[in-house]
Order: structure tokens, then C-alpha cells, then sequence
């Protein structure tokens, strides 16, 4: 589990993704900032993950969890935070 908690902010890292989950490098307007990890963790997706995320304007990744609990992903959803399970 450590292994893949370590190599998953260098991947995230090295490319973004459009919403439908292809690789892009910019707009016409131009290149798209990097993605910043702000916060790893392991376990499920939590109500602390989802309130870090509300003032960034963060997406939370999941890597080989589960979906959110229902009332976590209502918070989620409420505040337009994007989460995700990879």
C-alpha cells in the first residue's frame, strides 16, 4: 500500500486529464497548469478530505477505494467538489 501511496502524486503529477479521462497539455489559451497534490491518505474518502478540498476547489482521487460513503459524496457533490475513483 505505501509503494502505491507514494508513486500515485508523481503520476497525477505528470499529466493532466479532460473529463472524460484523456491526457491534455493545454487550451488555445495555453498550457494548463500542473496538477498539485495537496493532501495523500489512505483509506476510504472522508468528510475531512472533502472539506480540505471545498476552499482549494479540489478534485479528490481514490486510488483502488471504493466509492465515497453516500453522505460524504452529498457533501461533495453539494460544494461541486469532483471526486473521483481511479
Amino acid at each position: 500500500m505505501d509503494g502505491a501511496l507514494r508513486s500515485a502524486p508523481a503520476g497525477v503529477g505528470s499529466r493532466s486529464a479532460s473529463p472524460r479521462g484523456h491526457a491534455h497539455t493545454g487550451t488555445a489559451a495555453g498550457p494548463t497548469p500542473a496538477p498539485q497534490v495537496v493532501h495523500t491518505g489512505v483509506g476510504p474518502v472522508s468528510h475531512s478530505d472533502v472539506q480540505l478540498a471545498i476552499p482549494l476547489g479540489a478534485r479528490i482521487l481514490g486510488f483502488n477505494v471504493r466509492s465515497a460513503a453516500g453522505d460524504v459524496e452529498e457533501l461533495a457533490k453539494m460544494h461541486g467538489i469532483d471526486v473521483r475513483g481511479c
